[in-house]
């Protein structure tokens, strides 16, 4: 994806969080179940992306990492989100609050039948746009996607954990949890994810030259 319109992607989803959270007073779980939804969206198109480039280029597993191990992650993850919002909000029945997310309409139209075609939707669009219509699957090494991948999971995972610590810490004000969750997204998606890409391009490259020298 351009990092241009992963800047303007990142701040539109700030942007939506922070509306969500001080103008329809949203709380933090109602808050994150939005982010989840986003989150296996994500996950949806990073198998997507992967299989379409072994189908394409007949490429090989290259790391220990599969599907089953970023799904692994990604529940981890939420685990460790849902741990930190029970001690925030002691006197939340999660799974109340989840039904209640999922009954709630927006326009008259309950949020399972708007927010998850849409989000799926909006990340699907990307995936066409920025991955097949550019035609990146052919060129992008199945190593370099996976490497990627696999660091993205693993840092949603560890942002669970910051997130978990930090409610086991101290529990108010709760809007300090919201730039947390924001963040550690902000963080992940902008700094640390293209760091690993560029270290990890740099390694593939450096390797394609001493076999090929």
């Amino acid at each position: 994806m351009n990092p241009k319109f992963k800047l303007v992607n990142s701040v539109g989803e700030v942007l939506i969080t922070l509306l969500l959270y001080y103008w329809w007073h949203w709380d933090l779980h109602y808050i994150l179940l939005f982010f989840y939804i986003d989150t296996f969206a994500g996950l949806t198109m990073t198998l997507l992306k992967e299989r379409k480039i072994k189908n394409t280029q007949n490429a090989k597993q290259h790391l220990l990492l599969n599907g089953t191990v970023y799904l692994i992650l990604a529940f981890l993850g939420v685990g460790l989100y849902e741990f930190g919002t029970s001690l925030l909000y002691p006197e939340m029945h999660l799974w109340q609050s989840i039904l209640g997310f999922v009954q709630e309409k927006e326009f008259g139209i309950s949020q399972l039948f708007l927010l998850l075609p849409a989000l799926f939707l909006v990340n699907y669009q990307q995936y066409k746009t920025f991955f097949i219509k550019t035609q990146e699957f052919r060129v992008v090494p199945l190593q370099l996607i996976q490497t990627k991948h696999q660091f993205t999971w693993l840092l949603f995972m560890a942002s669970g954990l910051v997130y978990a610590l930090c409610a086991l810490i101290f529990q108010r004000p709760l809007g300090i949890f919201l730039f947390v969750i924001i963040g550690t997204k902000l963080l992940i998606d902008l700094v640390l994810i293209p760091r690993i890409e560029r270290s990890a391009l740099r390694k593939l490259l450096n390797s394609h030259h001493v076999h090929t020298r």
